[in-house]
């Protein structure tokens, strides 16, 4: 359990150190670059969710789910031929579509920003499954490693394009070098730490051909719901850029880079995880130690993404002070923008039936029931409510969602955790931070979530005694080692 828990802590730790240069840089890009820039650049990632699923066709969750020492490269090797033919064709496509309109921008952008995101998906695809690659093998420390020099040099290009030029080419640019260098730093870091494990195992005897059929047989149920969730993540920044305006749209970006901690931390521990929950179903099948084995790492999650998020509220003010006064506003909906991605986290313990029972078409439903209650909320209540409405429907719209995964998991494994207790809380914490929106109020609305806070604590008081024990002994041994 120590070990797992160490590489865990890899997993969060690194990444959350790299991705400070990312938190840095806000403040500086808020006196070279405007809202409405920065809700143009908001677009253009936005563009980049989008093509990545076109890119991969959601081959990579096959290979992150039938992933074998055996015959892994020979799968790598059929997935990257396959990434090569989806990026030649859609830039064919959009070369043509570009002389067929006559036009020089499509979707509010120019023709040569999509033509630059198709290049930094593909990047991120073929770093994408190098990086899966490094997480079967539970090498943490390295992944963190590779997220750190990635930030740091990025950070550097970054600061210097954008005090130059001053634009949003400059941060484009900037997305172009990392993807690539991603890319090159995970090919580096398998051939000296991974192939070698993969050579020392007699490779099986199975053709490219029935690689990408068997691939594609499992992706393919699963593309409809990819493309769904990209809409499900999309929806809040397409109805601010219809409904309101750029300057929203950058304000509410703004609120993004800085929330994006939580998906850093709630991603970082699933990146663990979930290769683990398919090992834990294979092995203990329906079963009490399931339960059990589950339960832990759920309550685990639970209490590290709680503390982060306390965290994150009690420094929010001295964060953005140091930004330029307009971006300041952007103080009082971050903390609303936490909590999506912490709900969503609970799917991965308590809403995986389909995935852990290889019925992965099941799960597209929730998520349709989860986009249309997104999409109603903000057409009828943005217009009243602007980004508050916004924010609100986000996070109801991911309940739903959450809900309706764990009663469909329940009919399918009926030793799953239970995650009343879970929703409660995050429930209470969201009203809180609506009312610190509302208010403005930051005292009063801080003591609330303290006490939510303490009230998780006490709950979970035998699980945190345990797990403080395993770090302190973590910390410990390795510090005297």
């Amino acid at each position: 359990m120590n070990q797992k828990i160490k590489q865990i802590l890899f997993f969060m730790i690194g990444p959350f150190i790299s991705k400070s240069f990312s938190f840095i840089s806000v403040p500086v890009f808020s006196y070279f670059l405007t809202l409405k820039q920065y809700g143009n650049y908001t677009l253009f990632t936005m563009l980049l969710m989008y093509l990545s699923p076109i890119i991969t066709l959601g081959t990579e969750q096959y290979y992150l789910r039938d992933y074998d020492i055996k015959d892994g490269y020979k799968k790598r090797t059929a997935i990257f031929y396959l990434f090569t033919c989806t990026l030649i064709i859609l830039m064919i496509t959009f070369i043509i579509l570009r002389l067929f309109l006559n036009k020089s921008k499509l979707w509010g952008m120019p023709f040569y920003f999509i033509y630059l995101g198709i290049i930094i998906s593909f990047f991120n695809a073929i770093q994408d499954i190098y990086s899966r690659t490094i997480r079967f093998h539970g090498m943490g420390q390295l992944y963190s490693n590779i997220l750190f020099i990635n930030q740091l040099t990025t950070f550097i290009l970054s600061l210097v394009l954008i005090i130059i030029y001053k634009n949003v080419i400059s941060l484009i640019i900037s997305s172009l070098f990392s993807s690539f260098l991603n890319v090159i730093l995970y090919i580096v870091a398998y051939r000296k730490y991974v192939m070698k494990l993969e050579k020392n195992i007699s490779r099986r005897n199975i053709q490219y051909k029935n690689i990408l059929k068997n691939a594609l047989n499992f992706s393919f149920p699963l593309l409809p719901g990819v493309f769904l969730w990209v809409v499900q993540s999309t929806i809040d920044r397409f109805f601010i850029s219809k409904y309101l305006s750029m300057e929203d749209l950058g304000l509410f970006s703004v609120g993004f880079k800085f929330a994006t901690i939580i998906p850093l931390f709630v991603n970082s521990f699933l990146i663990f995880w979930e290769p683990k929950l398919y090992i834990c179903h294979d092995k203990f099948g329906d079963s009490k130690m399931l339960n059990k084995t589950v339960s832990n790492y759920k309550n685990l999650y639970g209490l590290t993404i709680s503390s982060i998020v306390l965290g994150m509220f009690v420094l929010l003010p001295l964060g953005v002070k140091v930004m330029s006064s307009s971006y300041q506003m952007a103080l009082y909906i971050i903390p609303l923008m936490l909590y999506s991605n912490f709900i969503h986290g609970f799917n991965y313990f308590s809403g995986m039936g389909p995935q852990m029972k290889k019925k992965t078409f099941i799960s597209i439903f929730p998520l349709i029931a989860a986009v249309l209650v997104n999409i109603f909320l903000n057409f009828f209540f943005i217009n009243k409510f602007g980004i508050l409405a916004v924010l609100l429907s986000t996070n109801i719209s991911f309940l739903v969602l959450l809900l309706l995964n764990y009663y469909i998991t329940r009919k399918m494994i009926s030793n799953i955790p239970n995650i009343d207790f879970d929703i409660t809380q995050l429930i209470l914490q969201i009203l809180v931070a609506t009312i610190f929106y509302t208010t403005r109020n930051f005292m009063v609305t801080c003591t609330f979530m303290i006490l939510i806070y303490l009230m998780n604590l006490i709950k979970n008081r035998k699980n945190l005694s345990s797990y403080l024990i395993i770090l302190r002994d973590i910390f410990v041994k390795k510090i005297v080692n």
